[in-house]
């Protein structure tokens, strides 16, 4: 729960979007391939259900991270 208590207050629900869910993912991505070296490394997303969608998304939006 990104802002505790607060996190479900109406002016905290337009992050929760499946839009800033990828925006998330690719920062994460971002710092961890920043923290270990690795920029050159592929990420290969995959999943079932909602995560599978995520990951056919993130690849269709950011291609050329994932």
């Amino acid at each position: 729960m990104p802002f505790g208590d607060e996190t479900f207050n109406r002016s905290n629900l337009k992050y929760l979007t499946v839009e800033q869910a990828m925006f998330d993912y690719v920062e994460l991505i971002k710092m961890i391939k920043d923290t270990r070296g690795i920029q050159d490394r592929a990420v290969i997303v995959g999943g079932g259900s909602y995560g599978g969608m995520i990951a056919a998304w993130l690849r269709m939006k950011f291609p050329n991270w994932f």
